[in-house]
């Protein structure tokens, strides 16, 4: 038995280490160094792609923080925008509202007899009316302003409130006159 036993030892003596032997034995070796070169390809692939979604990435950021610069200045001047047209808008409004009492006064002037003089003014905008106290040197003369109001065509409706003597030094008849008048002549 003990040459039996000889015999293994001297096969196991020819063998290689860890019981590689002959070209199936470099076979997990081969395994081990195709998964090395699987791995380092599939890591390298995968930085490859990482670098190339990172790039991806920094490009889509710039194009972002562009993007909110171009907003930042487009609010901007959508704000000035606004604010001007506001400002447009509150003066269109004014000048809508405005009263222009120059050409009311340029047809009072127009059509009252020169020795008449006006004292008092007073406007009532939404009945359209005004009344006006002066003084004349006759009832005459009153009545010459009258007529002559009466002829233009922007006042109507000429009432004679009062008449009287002047108080105070100058001699002649104080008078008080409501007239209806166009609008129109208000609005420019």
């Amino acid at each position: 038995m003990r040459g039996d036993i000889n015999l293994l030892k001297n096969e196991l003596s020819q063998r290689a280490p860890l019981g590689f032997s002959g070209p199936k034995s470099l076979l997990p070796l081969y395994l081990v160094i195709g998964l090395l070169v699987v791995e380092g390809l599939a890591f390298g692939t995968l930085l490859y792609y990482k670098k190339s979604i990172d790039r991806l990435v920094n490009a889509a950021e710039l194009e972002s923080s562009q993007l909110d610069l171009q907003m930042r200045q487009t609010e901007t001047q959508l704000k000035d925008a606004i604010s001007y047209q506001g400002r447009l808008n509150n003066f269109k409004n004014l000048l809508n509202s405005h009263i222009f009492w120059s050409p009311l006064f340029k047809e009072l002037g127009d059509f009252t007899y020169k020795p008449v003089s006006f004292d008092t003014f007073q406007a009532d905008i939404q009945k359209n009316r005004i009344v006006v106290t002066g003084s004349a040197p006759t009832y005459r003369d009153i009545a010459k302003v009258i007529l002559g109001l009466k002829k233009s065509e922007k006042f109507t409706d000429i009432i004679f409130q009062s008449g009287g003597v002047s108080k105070g030094e100058e001699t002649g008849f104080g008078f008080s006159l409501d007239i209806g008048f166009d609008p129109k002549l208000l609005r420019k």
